[in-house]
């Protein structure tokens, strides 16, 4: 009690010096004990209207007075309105202290946020953790003594302070297929369990012995009776190769009068006149030829290309090589691949009605199956289930 009255002392001391008030403690002191002494002549005398010039801020009839009538007046209505008005009014001098708690009070308080990493709790850590030493004073506060039991004696209080520690969480996993022991000083332990060793895996399916055959292939054609005489025509035509080429040639070949082979765009054989070059969709015709001095003009048969270019003279040679056949026995390998292939075939016919015709034969490589077999290698695990 001693302390509380002399704290409300150094307020008061603080009030009558913010004031202005220019009177000495003694004085003030001797002042407040007159009028204690005067006993009710000096309440009167503060309750009595000539007081207004002695109290700054005297007033007989205050407007907070109706506020106590029977607790039937709203106060939470007049304190809000007491704000409102506060928030514009002047708070300077004595009269304006009161607006000036108000503002300061409804301004709200400033607030200092901290972090788990603040330095006020960094600097407890210490006595957080050894509390006993910190607490008793040993080694200057800063003991190394972990969570004790205290018993607290004193003729005026008697109490055990006691402290709980657990363990922090840690992860104790074990791998799939071990048992986990724990005892009671966790001390964790692993243990192989037998699954844990046995491959539980295998495998079912069929063994598929599969070789390599060579297949013979051939390609044999006559469009002879499709070229009329003196005309030309070109044959496109496919030659599936099932497998890889493994060997192919041209072993017969007969065109009357001319003609040619292209495998795959690339030409492989011919027996033509002089100048001839692609004979691929073209044709046989006249062409007029102008005369020159006492000769006069004339017409002479002649071979366009397909884009009726003249490629050379075109005549019935009574049936050359070509046309009589031959078995050239052409290695054509590299131009056979597998799967489709292309072969145009031209042929350009002077008088009767002749051959046209080709014969390719060869082998190619081709992947069979020669057996199979069914593989269960789950059979030991499926009688176990069983």
């Amino acid at each position: 009690m001693r302390c509380v009255t002399w704290l409300a002392g150094l307020g008061v001391l603080w009030l009558i010096a913010s004031s202005g008030v220019q009177a000495d403690t003694a004085t003030a002191f001797q002042q407040g004990s007159d009028t204690a002494a005067s006993g009710a002549a000096a309440a009167s005398a503060v309750n009595a209207t000539n007081a207004t010039g002695n109290v700054p801020g005297y007033n007989t009839a205050p407007t907070e007075a109706g506020l106590w009538r029977d607790g039937k007046v709203n106060l939470s209505g007049d304190g809000l309105g007491k704000q409102a008005g506060c928030t514009t009014a002047s708070t300077s001098g004595f009269n304006g202290k009161e607006c000036d708690a108000i503002n300061f009070l409804g301004s709200g308080r400033p607030e200092y946020p901290l972090t788990r990493t603040d330095a006020l709790f960094n600097l407890s850590n210490g006595i957080t953790k050894n509390n006993r030493d910190a607490v008793s004073g040993m080694n200057g506060g800063s003991g190394t003594g972990g969570c004790t039991t205290v018993e607290v004696k004193d003729p005026d209080l008697q109490s055990t302070e006691h402290c709980e520690e657990f363990l922090e969480p840690v992860d104790k996993r074990c791998p799939i297929g071990r048992v986990v022991t724990v005892d009671r000083d966790a001390n964790y332990q692993c243990e192989k369990s037998v699954s844990s060793y046995e491959s539980l895996k295998c495998r079912r399916g069929f063994s598929v012995n599969v070789g390599t055959v060579i297949k013979p292939e051939s390609f044999d054609v006559n469009r002879g009776s499709e070229v009329p005489g003196w005309s030309a025509s070109t044959f496109t035509m496919n030659f599936t190769v099932k497998g890889t080429p493994d060997s192919f040639k041209i072993e017969r070949y007969q065109v009357d009068n001319y003609g040619q082979v292209w495998i795959n765009g690339t030409k492989v054989y011919e027996n033509v006149l002089p100048g001839y070059s692609d004979m691929r969709w073209g044709s046989v015709g006249y062409e007029y030829v102008e005369g020159w001095g006492d000769w006069g003009g004339y017409s002479r048969m002649v071979y366009k290309n397909s884009g009726g270019v003249t490629l050379g003279d075109f005549y019935d040679d009574g049936c050359n090589w070509g046309c009589r056949g031959a078995a050239p026995n052409l290695d054509i390998t590299r131009y056979i691949r597998q799967g489709n292939n292309e072969v145009v075939l031209v042929c350009a016919n002077a008088n009767g009605i002749g051959p046209c015709a080709i014969k390719i034969t060869g082998s190619a490589r081709e992947l069979v199956v020669l057996g199979s077999l069914v593989d269960n290698q789950c059979s030991a695990l499926e009688n176990r289930a069983k």
